[in-house]
């Protein structure tokens, strides 16, 4: 039987809203930070419906990355709209809270929900 966590299922919901942000956020922001949410938007959409459907720890990792880089994105491509700034800060440290968790989770070999 494969193995679900439910933080695969929250990093899909969140790697949408990454991908809708720059819509719901309304603030004219430049292509790169709209390139930057597609972006990662994207992969982590396709590793979190992967860890759905066949589990592999690596994906967690990958999830995890991302998450981090979302926290560094702003300063390294210099946002200037303080929304997007914080949208990306708090959606990195919950994707890297998530992943952290389902890493944990699998170290200790704790039963998941299937």
């Amino acid at each position: 039987m494969k193995k679900q966590h439910w933080q695969d299922w929250l990093n899909l919901v969140l790697a949408v809203w990454v991908l809708l942000s720059p819509l719901a956020i309304g603030t004219a922001v430049g292509g790169l930070v709209i390139g930057n949410y597609n972006l990662v938007g994207i992969a982590l959409a396709i590793f979190s419906i992967g860890a759905l459907i066949e589990f592999h720890l690596w994906e967690e990792w990958v999830n995890l990355i991302f998450g981090v880089w979302l926290v560094m994105s702003p300063w390294v491509l210099g946002f200037s709209v303080s929304q997007h700034l914080w949208n990306a800060v708090i959606v990195g440290i919950v994707i890297v809270m998530i992943s952290s968790s389902a890493l944990e989770e699998e170290q200790r070999g704790k039963p998941v929900a299937k």
